[in-house]
């Protein structure tokens, strides 16, 4: 699958992070890996008694008991050197990727997200920001919240987004 600054691929499982990004920073690209072949064991929930989702993601999933947790701060769109990106959906393409690294940093793949909060600051076209997320989800979908905000910590600041995943032990 090829890949496009706006459009991060995901991690697989058993990547590690020199593995993925060296290439990754080569080749000038900005992204994960393929998804990988297994199936994830959290499973959506669905309702014919309730509204489907307005966007790519569930209303909600079920974890087995047995799984290991990850839960992220809020990641913002700030490069590994510092900067800042400058819209927003150059900001979330950022955020996506940081939460690709951590995810993989700690042995996770995208699949494993079950539940993300994105905070955007208002006025600005969050189509970018949902891109950003398909992009990097691909065809995973997980529970979501979108919430609009009037302003994050920092002003240059656009976009945050928290995530769980889960895995198996």
């Amino acid at each position: 699958m090829p890949t496009t600054p706006m459009s991060p691929v995901r991690p697989q499982r058993n990547e590690t992070v020199s593995q993925l990004l060296s290439p990754a920073i080569m080749q000038g690209r900005q992204g994960f890996g393929e998804k990988p072949d297994q199936i994830s064991m959290n499973q959506p929930v669905r309702s014919s008694t309730i509204a489907s989702p307005a966007a790519m993601y569930e209303l909600a999933m079920t974890v087995p008991a047995s799984s290991h947790f990850l839960f992220s701060a809020g990641i913002v769109g700030t490069r590994p050197d510092g900067s800042i990106a400058g819209d927003i959906g150059e900001q979330a393409t950022e955020v996506w990727r940081s939460i690709g690294n951590l995810l993989m940093a700690a042995g996770y793949a995208a699949e494993d997200v079950v539940s993300y909060t994105t905070y955007a600051v208002g006025g600005h076209d969050l189509s970018e920001v949902m891109a950003a997320r398909d992009g990097f989800f691909g065809g995973h979908r997980a529970a979501s919240t979108l919430v609009t905000v009037l302003a994050l910590a920092r002003p240059e600041w656009k976009v945050e987004v928290a995530v769980i995943a889960a895995r198996q032990r």
